[in-house]
């Protein structure tokens, strides 16, 4: 209904409720006040559908919010995460030449002509302390615990017999292992005892 004829019927039932006894003068004048009684219904279902649309629509954006913070914090922590791989990764490639400068001069060390390589051994100690402190500076240290076996942190690749160890005991250190952070980068490889 239009507006023209909304303001109509508000103006004739304010003139019938004027009237002393309330009841309806005419016959028209009902049929006023009901059709006005009908739009003011129809207003006020409106009315509660808009504000249940408004209630969902609302409690739509707050999910979506607490979705996107959550993705947010899921991205933070998998980029986290792949920083932490990918570091690992090549971290654990190094750590191969850092085991062949390891038995590089432990080789020399046993040798006769321990005088004369002096001068490259010494360039190659000093290239395995460049070494050390790069994997230093990046958070990789050694596995310190080598007395008892632990399967978190060795690889058990053999079993010997050693009265001067009980079972369990480690007797060699085949491969260094290496933490990164607090968390197993290479687990070293270990003879144990029977």
């Amino acid at each position: 209904m239009a507006f023209d004829e909304k303001q109509n019927f508000d103006e004739q039932a304010e003139t019938s409720d004027n009237t002393e006894n309330g009841s309806c003068e005419t016959k028209g004048t009902c049929e006023q006040e009901e059709i006005a009684a009908a739009l003011d219904q129809r207003r006020k279902q409106e009315l509660n559908t808009c504000t249940q649309e408004m209630d969902d629509l609302k409690g739509t954006c707050q999910r979506l919010a607490a979705d996107f913070e959550n993705y947010k914090k899921r991205v933070e922590r998998d980029r986290g995460s792949w920083t932490y791989t990918a570091q690992a990764e090549i971290l654990r490639d190094i750590l191969p030449v850092v085991d062949d400068f390891d038995r590089a001069i432990a080789e020399y060390r046993k040798s006769e002509h321990a005088g004369q390589y002096a001068a490259w051994i010494s360039g190659f100690e000093l290239i395995r302390k460049a070494l050390d402190k790069f994997l230093s500076n990046h958070g990789v240290t050694l596995i310190e615990q080598i007395i008892v076996f632990d399967p978190q942190y060795h690889e058990a690749i053999a079993h010997i017999e050693s009265p001067a160890h009980s079972s369990g005991q480690i007797v060699d250190v085949i491969q260094k292992g290496y933490m990164l952070n607090d968390k197993v980068l290479r687990v070293a490889r270990v003879a144990v005892a029977k």
